[in-house]
């Protein structure tokens, strides 16, 4: 029935995941909308309450830009990365706003990588926020988070969803049958 209304939608997916174990791929936090004077150390200074820290950064630009205003942290366990994103995610930092996620990352590009229970999706109509995509997703199985992506400054949907499924089966069930 969707697809009558919005023939458009992509499913691009399940998305795929690195050919790192999964452990080391889920202790990766994803941190944006840093300050621009925000360094390695106060990232780790944030964010070591959470848990054991591994590697910490704030990505930098080309030379002379300064930050990005993003960094990535990384823990010794999956469920310290969890608790970092649960209770960080929307905090201020500073005078900013932060959105905290866990990390997925592909540095095995070009190598063939494994199936996973994340789903990317565009071409979404303006109007759908989480609770639509989550309606649309949810009959097909238990969705560990979704979200569909807002621009920071408007809050206007960029007509892009992401949608984790806790069972590798439901998320191929769900492209299966709603992708075409």
């Amino acid at each position: 029935f969707f697809f009558d209304f919005f023939p458009s939608v992509e499913f691009l997916c399940p998305a795929t995941s690195t050919m790192l174990g999964q452990e080391e791929q889920e202790t990766n936090v994803y941190v944006a909308g840093l300050s621009k004077n925000i360094t390695d150390d106060d990232l780790r200074v944030n964010f070591e309450r959470y848990g054991t820290i591994l590697s910490c950064r704030v990505v930098h630009g080309r030379p002379g830009k300064g930050p990005k205003g993003v960094g990535f942290v990384q823990y010794t366990t999956p469920e310290m990365a969890m608790s970092a994103v649960i209770q960080t995610n929307n905090m201020y930092l500073g005078n900013t706003n932060i959105t905290v996620r866990l990390a997925h990352r592909d540095k095995n590009k070009g190598v063939q990588n494994r199936p996973s229970t994340n789903i990317f999706v565009c071409n979404l109509p303006q109007w759908y926020r989480d609770g639509e995509l989550y309606a649309l997703f949810s009959p097909y199985g238990a969705i560990k988070s979704l979200v569909v992506l807002e621009d920071r400054k408007t809050g206007q949907s960029k007509g892009v969803g992401l949608i984790r499924f806790k069972r590798l089966a439901d998320s191929t069930a769900a492209v299966e049958s709603l992708n075409g």
